[in-house]
C-alpha cells in the first residue's frame, strides 16, 4: 500500500525572512480525525502547517473512496502572544468567526502553478482558544489522487502590519548642526524628509507623550523627532544602514531598530496637514555623563 499527498496547508507570513509562519498549531476536530481514520488517511505535521496523506491501493486507485461532501475541519491556535504586533489583521475585523477556506476555489487543473490561496469568510461560531478555523472541502480544488498529479498546496498567509518609525534623538543641549538620517540599503532606502522632523526643544509637541516625557527626565538636552515619510513594513530582518548625521559627523552607523512593543500615536505630516498615525518609536542618546 503507497501513500501519497491528498493535500498540504501551508502558512505563510511576509513578517519572516523564509515566509514561513510557525506561530500557530494546527489540529484537526474530532470529526476530522474519524474522518482520517475512517479513509485510512495519516496526518503529517510540519512546522508551518499539515500534510494530508491517502492511502491507494496496487492499482493506483484510491483505496478507500471519499465523498465529494467530506470536509477536513482544522483549528488553528495561535503561540506567539505578540502575533498581532507585527501583523495587519484587518481583514478579521468584526469577525466574530473567522474560517479560511477552499470552498469556492476553481478546481485544481485551473491553478496547478502554486499555492491556493484560502478565502476568508465568516463561521458561525469559535471555540474558545481558536484564532480560526480552516475547512477544506473535498471539492474540485483538491482533485483526485489517482490522477498522478501534483497535489494541491493550499495557503494561509499574513501580511506584516506598516507603520511609521520615528526616533527620539537626545544630545548635548550646546551641541549644534543639521541632524539626517540617512539609510545606506540600497534598494527601498528608508526617508526621514525634513517635513517630518521636528527640534521637541524649540518647538514642543504637548500631543507627544513620549516627547512630553523625555523633557521631564532629560530637560537640559536638545531633543529631536525623526519620522518616517512612509509606513515601513514590520520585518524579521533588521535593517541595519540606518545613519545618524549631524552635519559632517557620523553620531551612529547602524541606529537600533524599532521594537514592535513600542507603539504610539504621532502626528505626521501628510499632504500638507498633520495626522496621528501609528508608530512605532526608538530612543537614541547622545549624552556626555554630565547631561
Amino acid at each position: 500500500m503507497k501513500f501519497v499527498p491528498l493535500f498540504s496547508l501551508r502558512l505563510t507570513h511576509s513578517y519572516y525572512a523564509d515566509g514561513k509562519c510557525s506561530d500557530f498549531s494546527v489540529t484537526p476536530t474530532l470529526e476530522t480525525r474519524r474522518l482520517l481514520e475512517n479513509h485510512r488517511c495519516v496526518l503529517k505535521k510540519d512546522a508551518d502547517g499539515v500534510r494530508v496523506l491517502a492511502p491507494l491501493s496496487d492499482a493506483g486507485q484510491p483505496l478507500i473512496s471519499m465523498g465529494s461532501n467530506a470536509v477536513f475541519v482544522f483549528r488553528l491556535r495561535l503561540g506567539n502572544p505578540d502575533f498581532a504586533l507585527f501583523t495587519d489583521l484587518a481583514d478579521m475585523d468584526g469577525n466574530s468567526a473567522p474560517v479560511f477556506t477552499n470552498r469556492t476555489l476553481p478546481d485544481a487543473t485551473s491553478n496547478s502553478a502554486g499555492a491556493k490561496q484560502l478565502s476568508l469568510i465568516s463561521g458561525t461560531a469559535r471555540p474558545e482558544g481558536s484564532f480560526a478555523h480552516v475547512e477544506i472541502h473535498n471539492n474540485d480544488s483538491v482533485g483526485s489522487i489517482a490522477s498522478g498529479g501534483a497535489s494541491p498546496v493550499f495557503q494561509i498567509r499574513f501580511r506584516s502590519k506598516e507603520i511609521r518609525w520615528v526616533y527620539y534623538c537626545l544630545l548635548d543641549s550646546g551641541r549644534t548642526g543639521e541632524p539626517r538620517i540617512v539609510d545606506g540599503e540600497a534598494s527601498d532606502p528608508l526617508v526621514f524628509g525634513d517635513g517630518n522632523r521636528v527640534d521637541l526643544t524649540e518647538n514642543p509637541d504637548p500631543s507627544d507623550e513620549m516627547a512630553a516625557a523625555l523633557a521631564r527626565q532629560y530637560p537640559n538636552t536638545r531633543r529631536l523627532r525623526f519620522v518616517s515619510d512612509e509606513p515601513v513594513d514590520c520585518q524579521e530582518t533588521a535593517r541595519r544602514h540606518l545613519a545618524l548625521h549631524l552635519d559632517a559627523d557620523k553620531l551612529a552607523e547602524a541606529l537600533p531598530n524599532p521594537s514592535f512593543r513600542n507603539y504610539a500615536k504621532t502626528k505626521v505630516r501628510v499632504n500638507g496637514a498633520l495626522q496621528p498615525q501609528d508608530s512605532l518609536f526608538q530612543v537614541v542618546k547622545f549624552l556626555t555623563a554630565n547631561s
